[in-house]
């Protein structure tokens, strides 16, 4: 990426988003969605994130602007034993 400001939404597909994502939590925040990753989605984050070169500050913003808004633009969350269960499932190890 140069390191003039882009369109995220144009320029930037899931895997490059996830890659400058996991850059700014960095090991200790990063490393728990990681390891929710299957090998393919590790693999495909892992080449973007190689191929990214600079990132501008002004498309940091705007990625983690819009990642904020894809979060909070639904309004709610909705637990349930199911959903509860599945989560789980994914952290810890089945014992």
């Amino acid at each position: 990426m140069a390191d003039t400001p882009v369109d995220i939404n144009e320029v930037m597909d899931g895997a490059q988003r996830a890659a400058v994502l996991l850059l700014l939590l960095g090991e200790t925040y990063g490393g728990p969605i990681w390891s929710m990753l299957d090998e393919d989605e590790v693999k495909k984050v892992s080449l973007a994130m190689a191929q990214l070169g600079s990132i501008d500050a002004k498309t940091v913003e705007k990625l983690m602007v819009d990642f904020i808004s894809r979060l909070t633009s639904n309004g709610a969350v909705t637990g349930s034993l199911d959903r509860t269960e599945e989560l789980l499932n994914k952290i810890f190890p089945p014992d």
